[in-house]
């Protein structure tokens, strides 16, 4: 093969996924992605209410090959799986494409055979298990699949990336030619995507949830008030996970609301809302510290600004002397983001926020008052030690 067909056939093979030819798309592609499966569920769902006759058809466009393409029914990754049955759950969900059960089976197989699956196989499972946490029932089970099919599509895209930086690398030829700037420039961006996924995974890896547990935030089966149990084993440890899940918005968003409403004098709220807006503003500025994006900085920037407000909002519901564990955490937290900021900005060379200096102060007094945390003593270290280093 020829020098120039085999550079074709590079550029052909990043085509197959938007986010290999711009790494730095990679969630607005997703988001994308995963909007042409909630219209789908939407299409579907007013071909029912027309005519119940339509209720048995596929769903999706049927002209379109399943073999191709993504749907709810999961053909093109149940055709992909060892497992014998996943076939039968994909036909299953083409008859009924809302069997939640069925879908998290077929999840479930590829996670059992995650070290074959490929970049195609565990995009299409990261999408479906995004898709299932759209719904407002939900439970512990959903969230731990997502964030399992989080971790393993952002690994198969790191190793994909990397191995195609390679691939393009070796064809530069170093003799200044149109072509060989473009494999050149396109080896640059490569690169630097394989390091913007790898800090995309450190930001959003957390733990799984360890204890089972369901709710239900329809119209109607939400009460007037959240129990203790609903908090602490769903509320807050659903919170803390979603945050970490940065496609899934309408649930976690439906979460802090009724929190906010229900409530609305636990800093909870606020803690979690500043968790939310702290992912979404470290996940900007690793783009704009590769890109020098300033759009991306500024956005960061703002998520930031946005984060600052909801945890200080928090603290506004803390005691004088904090004793609460709900209380030393938002403590902690409110220390927490603000040295985040202050470390961000001096790293992107941003002059601090108006004001911050006098955050970071009260945060260090804060801090004092719940210093038997272990935590709260290393973060006061590292905002007494920032403070010195800058001469504030």
């Amino acid at each position: 093969m020829s020098n120039t067909n085999e550079e074709e056939s590079l550029f052909s093979e990043l085509g197959k996924f938007e986010e290999l030819q711009s790494p730095f798309h990679l969630f607005p592609v997703l988001h994308r992605e995963l909007e042409s499966l909630n219209r789908l569920k939407r299409n579907r769902e007013k071909s029912v209410l027309v005519s119940s006759v339509l209720s048995g058809l596929h769903l999706g466009n049927d002209s379109q090959n399943q073999e191709e393409t993504l749907d709810l029914s999961g053909t093109r990754l149940g055709n992909h799986l060892e497992n014998p049955e996943a076939k039968q759950l994909c036909s299953k969900l083409a008859s009924n494409p809302m069997d939640s059960s069925s879908r998290q089976e077929l999840l479930g197989m590829l996670l059992e055979q995650r070290e074959s699956a490929n970049l195609q196989m565990s995009r299409d499972g990261y999408l479906l298990s995004m898709f299932e946490l759209e719904s407002p029932q939900l439970n512990s089970e959903k969230i731990n699949t997502a964030l399992y099919c989080q971790e393993l599509y952002l690994f198969r895209l790191h190793e994909k990336l990397r191995e195609m930086a390679l691939k393009f690398s070796q064809k530069v030829q170093g003799d200044g030619s149109k072509k060989d700037n473009e494999l050149r420039e396109k080896t640059n961006e490569l690169k630097q995507g394989v390091t913007y996924v790898k800090n995309c995974a450190s930001i959003l890896k957390t733990t799984p949830l360890t204890k089972k547990f369901e709710l239900d935030l329809r119209p109607g089966k939400v009460g007037k008030k959240i129990s203790n149990k609903e908090l602490s084993e769903g509320y807050d440890p659903f919170s803390r996970r979603l945050s970490h899940l940065p496609l899934v918005d309408i649930s976690l968003n439906q979460m802090l609301e009724i929190m906010r409403l229900l409530e609305r004098n636990n800093p909870l709220v606020g803690y979690h809302q500043s968790m939310k807006h702290e992912i979404l503003a470290r996940l900007a500025f690793a783009d704009a510290l590769l890109t020098k994006d300033s759009k991306k900085e500024k956005e960061g920037a703002d998520q930031f600004s946005k984060a600052l407000i909801a945890v200080q909002q928090a603290m506004a519901l803390v005691g004088y002397a904090p004793n609460r564990s709900v209380e030393i955490a938002t403590v902690v937290r409110f220390g927490q983001i603000v040295y985040m900021v202050a470390k961000i900005y001096r790293l992107h060379q941003i002059p601090l926020p108006k004001g911050h200096q006098e955050l970071m102060n009260k945060a260090v007094r804060a801090l004092q008052k719940v210093s038997e945390d272990k935590n709260a003593k290393i973060i006061q270290q590292n905002l007494l030690n920032f403070k010195e280093q800058s001469g504030s």
